[in-house]
């Protein structure tokens, strides 16, 4: 699961240069392997919240949160 997570979101890394001049986030993500790694281990992350509590919401309600930080980091 954390491998799709991570493939999932290659998109994202293939434009991440769109997102270099307003964002130090990404600019640290713009190698494509740390980039995947980072995701990886948030697929890690948002599978262990599910293993945990046998919940999908609780996972949806961390990667909103991870989501929203990163977001925010931008400013």
């Amino acid at each position: 699961a954390s491998i799709l997570f991570s493939l999932i979101h290659v998109p994202k890394m293939l434009f991440a240069s769109n997102y270099l001049s307003t964002s130090f986030v990404p600019a640290v993500l713009a190698n494509p392997a740390i980039y995947l790694l980072s995701f990886f281990g948030l697929g890690i992350l948002f599978g262990y919240v599910y293993q945990e509590t046998k919940s999908v919401n609780y996972s949806m309600t961390v990667h909103a949160i991870v989501n929203f930080t990163l977001y925010f980091l931008r400013f």
